[in-house]
């Protein structure tokens, strides 16, 4: 089993494997290049962005502790 390289970037841009791209791009490159299935791929997208929002969800937190 080959493993994929998945981080939300920002912007709407994901860093797969070393290539930049938005969704749709990423969402080819996985399917159509790595041929993983869809539902896969999705689920992988969508991880990415939720674990950067968690991180930015904590930085905000760690702020909110600060000021008080």
């Amino acid at each position: 089993m080959t493993r994929h390289a998945v981080a939300y970037i920002g912007n709407s841009r994901w860093l797969v494997d070393g290539r930049e791209g938005d969704w749709d791009q990423c969402h080819r490159y996985l399917t159509r290049i790595c041929e993983l299935r869809h539902s896969t791929t999705n689920e992988a997208l969508a991880n990415a962005l939720r674990m950067d929002r968690a991180r930015w969800a904590d930085v905000a937190n760690e702020h909110d502790h600060e000021s008080r």
